[in-house]
């Protein structure tokens, strides 16, 4: 056993320890059960409690935070292809804004993974995902996400945000699933989802699809499938056992075009970009994924008081890529190009031990989890960097040949952090109270073993940070809860500044008020006012390639969502959010002021459905939504991408009505951007725009028994 997992143990031991001294035999609090609770909300739009925000089965409406679920329901009715597009109508949240992608790329509150907007850290089924590829939504139970900082509970993490992806899990109960996709881009689908209780201790499920899709760009396409197995045992009321598996072979992975300015923003010569064009070439193109997870997720209620839980997984992920990309604007109607060759794979592993106690003193409820967490990430990566003709867009030549390119740069980057935290939920009649602490130790370590930019090094460096949250929120009787809270984070960095002095972690604060109002189970409308400041940002000469750590921003917004199953017949989705994000401090002082890439200030949603359930219409079920996003820049405010607008819509019907022979099947189209309309979604440079993705045409087939 390493010393890692030893001081692991041992610090959860002590925690342990500290939480059953203080647990009481005679508690009044009712036992929550988290997964039947959670569960049987996938099937609405507006869930009524979460487990991401506490780690602890906790009402949204008594939670002082702002969290969104997506609910099956929800990805189902719009028939998300990715992550991201099941996200589009999340307030607050940036996902397409590189177009068709085969990343998960989302931003949180104008704030990415890294501090060009890289994407918000990933979590699955509660343990970090840095890998971070698309999954197909046909897996998800639901995804849940937290705004604001939350290393509290989830250790080094950027403040935008974490999210939180759920996968399908047994049930307990006895049914299957077929489902068959045909769309536009020659995409096919065949789905399986079986579930089974074997007996009163055991069930399983089986999730698997075979997909096939064209991308809008020319000779790029994604094809792959996915199965996903898991079983619980419960040998008791009192425990629960997951074991999970997910294994994913993409053989081809679709294409990541950058395009120029020129081109897309601007005309050249009266022209624009054709939206199908290839930037690549046919001959110089692969982008193959395997990846897999194995999970176990561990639950033991000694008593009504006292449960102790353990979530554990290991990732491996094998990313390979060649190709041509878009590297320069050649002038007129010409691209210049790179040839790019990359090799990246990932070992993750995580376990997170957590013992959840409930007891009063005096007239306050508590509900104290207290945990030790521990992951470590292993990021090994091998890129080649060459030559390669430029492309003319009005008479692209394919076929051409290319020289294998040059070693640029051979990495590998190791990651280990073990966090202990406390949290304590203090319940007193309409009160809530939420307090909770984290103590981390980060083990880093950057090995360049070949650079062009440099001699081989060798990095290490060990970080250390406490980092806490508070909050309050009051429900009254009318279903109106105010709320208040304050949350910090930290993110390390890696390597040294110009002074050869080690670079220290990225920090982050957010203040935050609230009110959320929730008059029934059915119904639920939040808004939020929030200030996040961040802190030591790492700036890159872009000349020297020398670091510095001067950065800092603030970023202001306003938030309003409203998720709501408002009759048997009608479900609504709506947000809004104004975000305004600047940078106040930074190396060159004439970056102070500048906004972010890809960030508007204004971006909203609104999706509606209607179901019959008697009369001639019964069984069928119309949706509708509009989603707009205003105007972004690039990173040097020089670009301005103009805002746009997008149509969805969705045609359901139950075919039981027509006769009871097909009981269990269903039929459902989607359209997604309804008008074909074609526009730029963000430039983080003059280099580096993306085109949106186009009108998609679905229609899912489903039988169910």
């Amino acid at each position: 056993m390493t010393k890692s997992f030893q001081y692991s143990y041992l610090t959860l031991a002590l925690s342990s320890i500290f939480s059953v001294a203080y647990a009481t035999e005679n508690s009044s609090l009712d036992q929550i059960d988290v997964y039947e609770t959670i569960t049987s909300q996938s099937q609405l739009y507006s869930p009524s409690m979460s487990y991401v925000g506490t780690k602890v089965a906790t009402p949204l409406v008594r939670t002082p935070m702002g969290i969104t679920v997506v609910t099956e329901k929800q990805i189902q009715d719009r028939n998300a292809q990715d992550i991201a597009q099941s996200l589009d109508y999340t307030s607050g949240l940036l996902s397409g804004y590189r177009g068709k992608n085969s990343m998960l790329e989302i931003m949180v509150r104008g704030i990415g993974y890294k501090s060009d907007g890289g994407g918000v850290p990933t979590y699955l089924n509660g343990i970090a995902y840095q890998g971070s590829y698309e999954m197909d939504p046909f897996f998800l139970e639901s995804i849940n996400v937290i705004k604001g900082p939350a290393s509290v509970l989830y250790g080094q993490a950027n403040p935008g945000g974490v999210v939180d992806i759920v996968t399908k899990k047994p049930t307990k109960k006895d049914r299957t699933l077929l489902q068959a996709k045909v769309g536009t881009d020659d995409y096919y689908q065949l789905g399986l989802d079986m579930d089974r209780k074997i007996n009163d201790q055991l069930s399983v499920r089986v999730v698997g699809n075979l997909k096939r899709l064209d991308w809008k760009e020319r000779f790029t396409r994604q094809q792959g499938g996915t199965i996903a197995p898991s079983l619980t045992w419960s040998p008791s009321q009192q425990t629960d056992w997951t074991i999970s598996l997910f294994y994913q072979k993409n053989p081809k992975m679709g294409q990541r075009n950058f395009l120029m300015r020129e081109g897309t923003i601007e005309s050249v010569n009266g022209s624009k970009l054709p939206y199908d064009f290839f930037v690549g070439d046919p001959n110089y193109h692969k982008w193959a994924l395997e990846q897999y997870h194995l999970g176990s997720q561990f639950s033991h209620r000694f008593n009504e008081n006292i449960t102790f839980r353990q979530n554990l997984r290991y990732t491996k992920s094998d990313d390979d890529y060649r190709g041509l990309l878009g590297w320069y604007y050649a002038g007129d109607t010409r691209y210049g190009r790179v040839a790019r060759t990359f090799r990246d794979v990932y070992h993750e592993f995580g376990v997170d031990n957590q013992l959840e106690t409930k007891f009063t003193t005096g007239s306050l409820n508590h509900t104290l989890l207290s945990g030790v967490e521990y992951k470590q990430f292993r990021y090994d990566s091998v890129v080649y960097h060459g030559p390669a003709p430029s492309i003319d867009w009005t008479n692209p030549v394919y076929g051409v040949t290319i020289n294998p390119p040059d070693l640029l740069t051979s990495s590998v980057k190791v990651i280990k952090q073990t966090g202990i935290y406390v949290q304590d939920q203090i319940s007193m009649g309409n009160m809530d109270f939420l307090l909770g602490g984290r103590y981390d130790v980060s083990h880093n370590r950057y090995d360049q073993r070949y650079s062009v930019y440099g001699e081989p090094s060798e990095h290490k460096q060990r970080d250390h940070k406490f980092t806490w949250r508070t909050g309050a929120i009051y429900n009254f009787a009318n279903g109106i809860a105010p709320y208040i809270s304050y949350s910090t984070s930290f993110q390390p960095e890696i390597g040294v500044d110009s002074q050869n002095n080690a670079l220290k972690p990225t920090t982050a604060k957010q203040y935050e008020i609230g009110l959320k109002y929730q008059p029934n189970e059915h119904i639920l409308f939040t808004t939020a006012l929030y200030r996040i400041l961040q802190h030591n940002l790492v700036t890159t000469d872009p000349n020297t390639r020398e670091k510095a750590q001067t950065g800092e921003t603030r970023t202001n917004g306003v938030e309003v969502a409203l998720s709501a199953d408002l009759t048997e017949n009608i479900s609504v989705i709506g947000s809004y959010a104004y975000t305004k994000r600047k940078v106040t401090q930074d190396k060159d002082p004439s970056n102070v002021g500048k906004k972010p890439w890809g960030v508007p200030h204004h971006q909203g949603s609104l999706w509606a459905k209607y179901a019959w359930h008697n009369g001639v219409l019964d069984g069928l079920d119309i949706g509708a939504g509009v989603r707009y996003m205003g105007t972004t820049q690039d990173r040097t405010n020089t670009i301005r991408v103009p805002h746009y607008t997008l149509y969805d819509m969705s045609v359901g019907y139950d075919l039981a009505k027509l006769s009871s022979s097909l009981k269990g099947a269903t039929v459902q189209v989607n359209l997604n951007n309804l008008t074909d309309k074609k526009y730029v979604a963000s430039c983080a440079s003059g280099d580096t725009c993306f085109y949106g993705t186009e009108r998609t045409v679905v229609a899912t087939f489903n039988y169910q028994w």
